[in-house]
């Protein structure tokens, strides 16, 4: 007996039986988990679209004595009140509310009117800043040390002579980033490869010669610019489609924010 009362666990299983008793009985609805074929379907279609196969008949059963595991659990945690004083149960279920309230009847898509509207009303917002596309030959400061400048300008004087304007054999570093970068604008470059060195590309004059080399934060560059796109909006189905996408997400945050409101007004807040 003495042993017993030693058990680390033991307090545990007198309180959790003391709040067992203490919860009313419960009705015989509660105790009737449906497990409908919709749900084994969309429990399959989720097993079909982490494991890009179907599941096997033995992985369904365990897929669905999991969910009725999961959802006895999940009523008996509630019945003991588990979930008001838990602030992650809290905050998960008052995301999946917020969800609903967003997505749960869905404003109706925007039309062609107010499409053209926004995209009169925010056009600067909406352009895209000057972009370059160029190849690039890579002198690594890691492998080359000291030598990477003296590499790359070497090998500037052999693409120069070369009446193709490409080398006969490979030359340079492998790059992360690989052999040709962009489009892409000076701002997103200098996050790739440093503010100097976005600047200096930029001031590079049109053309399809070999230019450089120009430091960057991993080595020097020969450049070879490919194309320059000036400043403006993007295609037209892209621009479109984009502000779509925006007017929908400002809708469903609107309504959801409203649907919020209504909600708080049915409730008394006491201090």
């Amino acid at each position: 007996m003495k042993r017993l009362w030693r058990e680390p666990l033991l307090p545990f299983a007198i309180i959790a039986g003391f709040l067992l008793w203490l919860q009313p009985p419960a009705h015989d609805n509660d105790l009737v988990i449906e497990l409908s074929p919709e749900i084994s379907s969309n429990l399959e279609a989720d097993f079909k679209r982490q494991r890009r196969r179907p599941p096997t008949p033995s992985e369904v059963t365990e897929l669905e004595e999991t969910w009725v595991e999961m959802e006895i659990l999940s009523r008996e945690a509630r019945q003991l009140g588990l979930d008001r004083n838990d602030p992650v149960v809290r905050r998960r279920l008052a995301q999946a509310m917020r969800f609903y309230l967003e997505n749960g009847l869905p404003p109706a898509p925007p039309s062609e009117a107010e499409i053209n509207a926004y995209i009169e009303a925010n056009r600067d917002d909406l352009s895209l800043p000057r972009r370059r596309r160029f190849a690039h030959l890579f002198f690594s400061h890691q492998s080359r040390q000291a030598k990477a400048k003296e590499d790359a300008e070497s090998a500037l004087k052999i693409l120069e002579k070369d009446k193709d304007k490409t080398p006969k054999t490979p030359q340079g570093d492998v790059f992360i980033h690989g052999r040709v970068i962009g489009p892409i604008d000076e701002k997103g470059l200098a996050k790739r490869l440093g503010n100097p060195f976005a600047k200096a590309l930029f001031r590079l004059t049109e053309g399809p010669r070999w230019q450089g080399p120009l430091e960057s934060n991993f080595g020097f560059h020969l450049i070879r610019l490919l194309g320059d796109q000036e400043p403006g909006l993007p295609k037209d189905d892209v621009l479109r489609a984009g502000v779509r996408r925006q007017l929908e997400k400002s809708a469903k945050n609107s309504a959801g924010t409203a649907r919020l409101k209504a909600l708080k007004s049915r409730y008394r807040i006491e201090r």
